[in-house]
């Protein structure tokens, strides 16, 4: 039996392009884990800027209510008396972050996709609370300020 060149030649070809699809594979996998690795540390970077913007919030309302404590105003007191509302959101984010943490690195825009929505849902919140709580605090030092003014 005896084998041409030409076959020689093909045999090398598909053996050539069998290792060059090989690596490719392995190159295209190795891509693909880097990717969804860098998205992984995007979210948590994501994470750690909302957390710190919830913190913020209850920090707003906790230095309110020293404000208030100091001037022994009980309405200024309630209207930020709900810090819990912050101490929930900051346990939410944690919560979601430590989902994010511990999901298998394989997991990139399908995770991206389930935890969009929620990163966004509490962003929402802290900004709705923080205005909501600065226009009732802003509303209450105004009205207290023009019950002070003397009427002429």
């Amino acid at each position: 039996m005896e084998i041409d060149l030409k076959s020689i030649l093909s045999i090398i070809a598909i053996c050539i392009s069998s290792v060059s699809l090989y690596i490719s594979l392995k190159s295209s996998k190795h891509s693909q884990k880097a990717k969804n690795a860098e998205l992984r540390v995007s979210l948590l970077n994501k994470y750690a800027e909302v957390k710190s913007k919830a913190i913020d919030l209850f920090s707003y309302l906790s230095g309110v209510q020293k404000q208030a404590i100091e001037k022994n105003d009980l309405a200024l007191y309630r209207i930020v008396e709900d810090t819990e509302a912050a101490s929930r959101i900051i346990k939410k984010i944690e919560a979601q972050h430590d989902r994010v943490k511990n999901s298998p690195t394989s997991m990139g825009v399908e995770l991206y996709d389930l935890i969009y929505s929620d990163i966004y849902e509490v962003t929402q919140d802290i900004l709705q609370t923080r205005e909501k709580a600065e226009r009732l605090v802003s509303n209450y030092l105004s009205s207290k300020t023009d019950e002070s003014t003397p009427n002429k």
